[in-house]
This record gives structure tokens, C-alpha cells and sequence, in this order.
């Protein structure tokens, strides 16, 4: 049994995050399992991810890296290929790669992982270890 039952997460485009996990967790396995105007859904037997839009009136407050709160979500890969492929997947959809995949050998040995940003900047890593 994993110990996170699910992750909700808050956008301020919700169709531009539909699009963005759609692609980004198909890669990991997981499939989207529910949308509609005010939340989406995906889901493996191992995890969940929810995001919800944004109410109005708060779309416009960013969240910015290292303020207080969330820091980033570490999402595992089960092989290393996989995280050169949405390395690739995410070039071409032009998003924000902060650190390209490499060994992270000060985290673990065989520590291998790529960090970017969602539509919403909110911090994302994949990592195979």
C-alpha cells in the first residue's frame, strides 16, 4: 500500500491543465478517468491526481516557487526511457524544463530525473531510481 491516496491541485485554466496531465501521465500510465467544468481526474491503482479550477476572482494569484507550501510533486517512472520521453514530450509542447533529465547522484545512486513546471508553475519532477 503507497501512503499518498491522492494529490488535488488547483489550476487557473483548468482545459490547459486537462491538456498538459493528459499527456504528462500517459507517459507514467495513468489515464484520466473524469472532467467536466469544475475538476478532472486521473487515476492508476497506485495513485490519483485531482485538479480543480480555480475559483474566480483567485485565477489571477500565481503560485510562486519556494514561497510557503507546495514545494514540487516527484512523480516516478518505471524506467528510465520514460523520462527522457516526457522530457521530449514536454519540448515539443513547449513547457518550461528547469533541469533536463541526468543522474542526481547526490540524491540516490542511479538517481535519474528531469524537473519542469506545469501550466500553473507549479514544480514537477519524474524520476526513476
Amino acid at each position: 500500500m503507497t501512503l499518498v491516496h491522492h494529490l488535488a491541485l488547483t489550476a487557473a485554466d483548468l482545459p490547459a491543465s486537462i491538456a498538459f496531465y493528459d499527456g504528462l501521465l500517459a507517459h507514467l500510465g495513468c489515464r484520466r478517468t473524469h472532467a467536466d467544468a469544475r475538476l478532472a481526474v486521473w487515476q492508476r491503482p497506485d495513485f490519483e491526481l485531482i485538479v480543480y479550477a480555480a475559483r474566480d476572482g483567485l485565477r489571477e494569484h500565481r503560485h510562486r516557487l519556494y514561497q510557503p507550501g507546495f514545494h514540487h510533486l516527484a512523480l516516478r517512472a518505471g524506467r528510465r526511457d520514460q523520462v527522457d520521453a516526457v522530457h521530449d514530450w514536454l519540448r515539443v509542447h513547449g513547457m518550461k524544463v528547469l533541469d533536463p533529465p541526468r543522474e542526481y547522484p547526490q540524491y540516490a545512486p542511479g538517481y535519474y530525473a528531469l524537473f519542469f513546471l506545469d501550466p500553473d508553475e507549479l514544480k514537477l519532477e519524474v524520476v526513476h531510481d
